[in-house]
């Protein structure tokens, strides 16, 4: 008995379109762990990265936090805006590992003022 198994041009292409995909998500994977190496290395070591950070309303990039627990993270200012008689700021987490972080807490300070925020908002890996 002979099996003769024919590919068809389509499902050729389903194969290489799955292959690229699989490829554009390793090297976008690569491309944040690279981005995220670049921006410690500046640090001797681990132990130099701040538990806190300062921005100013004009501050530009991102910088390293170590979290109570010596996870790296890396925040900047997104967007600033008025609130009320306040501001409101939204910032960015950056997330260098391969897992997804479901929530947290940080304090925010100002002038004598000290705010603590939950958030339940899921930082997706390598984001």
């Amino acid at each position: 008995m002979i099996l003769i198994i024919a590919c068809g041009e389509n499902e050729k292409q389903k194969q290489l379109e799955l292959k690229v995909e699989k490829m554009s998500k390793e090297l976008d994977s690569l491309k944040t762990s690279f981005a995220w190496h670049n921006m410690i290395q500046g640090y001797k070591d681990i132990a130099e990265i701040p538990k806190k950070v300062e921005f100013t309303f004009d501050s530009e990039g991102y910088q390293a936090l170590k979290s109570n627990l010596g996870l790296i993270l890396f925040i900047s200012i997104d967007k600033i805006e008025n609130y009320l008689d306040g501001i409101k700021i939204r910032f960015n987490i950056g997330n260098p590992y391969f897992v997804d972080f479901s929530g947290g807490e940080f304090s925010l300070t100002w002038g004598e003022k000290t705010k603590y925020h939950q958030f339940t908002k899921e930082i997706k890996r390598g984001s």
